[in-house]
């Protein structure tokens, strides 16, 4: 990998970054919103150097996205990788008002520029899901769960549910496993698993000055969970002059060749 880059490494449009590793390869998916086609996946061998290899919704028959609000429709696509099969995790916004309804979909396909399948709908809990593909060979998808009742917060925790990888179907009961820290609302969580704990990174405390990173831990998948000493593990809230500030893009990338 070379050690010389200069950022950003894509410019323009490329948000809600998500990246993983198979073999030697990295590939990284980005949000498009309301453009098509949709999501743009890229591929590199140093994290550096990225060519577009493939948007897997092409066609208005993948997704439909008349009528969806400005800045909505396609957020935060989770990308992954398991035995042999690219999944991709993609939330569709149809309403950008308190009542946002929020359909989330999976495709796959055996390559990373395709054929990738007609995506199929498994749940409407939240907004920036995202898989876990545990090394006992169990599935999950998780979630932001959003309560649009106005006499409600609108974070509601996180949750996990079982997923089929067979059926392409949720099963299973769906779990409350995390209700965030101090810093409110907690979104877009990423799972990994290394010596027997299981962690979640967070994007957390909303998407203005207050936002930041946090990490937690726990030795079983549905928790508890304890939130790490490091707390918030990133922020720029007391350092105003620092360059980056505002909304961070949270991801941890795992690569699977079992």
């Amino acid at each position: 990998m070379t050690n010389k880059f200069v950022n950003p490494i894509l410019p323009g449009f490329h948000p809600d970054a998500n990246v993983i590793k198979v073999g030697s390869d990295y590939y990284l998916a980005t949000s498009t919103f309301e453009w098509m086609p949709g999501v743009e996946i890229y591929h590199s061998q140093d994290l550096v150097n990225w060519k577009l290899v493939a948007n897997p919704l092409q066609t208005e028959e993948k997704v439909s996205l008349i009528g969806n609000c400005n800045s909505g429709s396609m957020w935060a696509p989770h990308l992954r990788y398991d035995q042999g099969i690219f999944y991709l995790l993609i939330t569709e916004v149809k309403t950008g008002t308190e009542f946002k309804d929020t359909l989330n979909y999976v495709t796959t396909a055996p390559t990373i520029t395709g054929p990738w399948l007609e995506p199929i709908f498994v749940t409407a809990s939240g907004f920036d899901p995202a898989f876990f593909h545990d090394d006992d060979g169990r599935h999950y998808i998780m979630s932001m769960l959003f309560d649009h009742r106005l006499d409600k917060p609108r974070f509601d925790g996180l949750v996990i549910q079982e997923f089929d990888v067979a059926t392409v179907k949720l099963v299973g009961k769906r779990e409350h496993f995390f209700y965030g820290t101090d810093l409110g609302v907690c979104e877009g969580p990423q799972m990994i698993k290394k010596g027997g704990w299981y962690y979640i990174l967070c994007a957390a405390g909303g998407t203005g000055y207050s936002h930041a990173a946090t990490v937690c831990r726990a030795k079983n998948v549905l928790g508890p969970y304890e939130v790490s000493s490091y707390h918030p593990f990133l922020t720029t809230k007391p350092a105003p002059d620092n360059p980056l500030q505002k909304k961070w893009s949270c991801c941890l990338y795992r690569g699977y060749s079992r």
